[in-house]
């Protein structure tokens, strides 16, 4: 079994969320199975602003689902969008 890194894009619910305490919560998320590879904050427009993850798993079936949907169901959260999985070892 490999491993596979994805990106993902985490939009907040609005501009007036902390992205900075937002991506703590997340990462207090990415343990276990899960390596943060990286983490990047950027500007989307008119003050709002996304989070970029690339998380790294096994390449296991459920394992992407499960913490994309328990990203989801942190309050501040109200988009995540899987932008690319790639296969690395």
């Amino acid at each position: 079994m490999g491993k596979v890194a994805v990106s993902m894009r985490v939009m907040p619910t609005s501009e007036e969320v902390n992205i900075d305490e937002l991506l703590k919560s997340i990462k207090v998320l990415i343990k276990g199975e899960y390596s943060l590879g990286n983490s990047q904050i950027e500007e989307v427009a008119f003050g709002l602003k996304a989070i970029r993850l690339i998380i790294v798993m096994d390449d296991k079936e459920g394992l992407m689902d499960k913490i994309e949907n328990e990203i989801r169901k942190i309050h501040e959260v109200s988009e995540v969008e899987v932008e690319e999985v790639s296969l690395i070892s």
